[in-house]
């Protein structure tokens, strides 16, 4: 006689119990991760498009476009290793990537940040 694989006992319940559990994680994440972006991406958008030099606005947005496809390919990549890589290895590749963040803010932000001698925007509609 064959094992039923609909009934949900021993090993089964265990792969149900844990795909609950994963789909909860993925909620929370989801729901952590989708305001964030939407928040950071168009005010990081706009800080580039606002400092870059007229003649060269678009091709600016266009390297910021590609610096965030590169990013998350990047991630995509490590995040393969996620399985074989162990604990510590992931908290300290998770603490260097935010060091290097925090130096890059503290390195760069007064080239973002707004200056007295700005010229207003000019309209686009007179």
């Amino acid at each position: 006689m064959e094992p039923d694989a609909t009934r949900i006992d021993g090993p089964n319940l265990r792969f149900v119990r844990h795909l609950h559990w994963a789909r909860r994680v993925l909620a929370a994440k989801y729901l952590a991760v989708v305001p964030g972006l939407s928040f950071i991406f168009p005010v990081s958008l706009a800080l580039y498009a606002r400092v870059a030099p007229p003649a060269v606005s678009a091709t600016i947005i266009g390297i910021y476009y590609l610096a965030f496809f590169a990013a998350n390919n990047l991630v995509g990549w490590i995040g393969g290793f996620l399985e074989k890589m162990s604990k510590p290895l992931h908290a300290a590749l998770a603490g260097f990537a935010g060091v290097i963040f925090l130096l890059a803010g503290r390195i760069f932000s007064h080239l973002l940040a707004p200056g007295d001698n700005e010229t207003p925007a000019k309209p686009l509609v007179n």
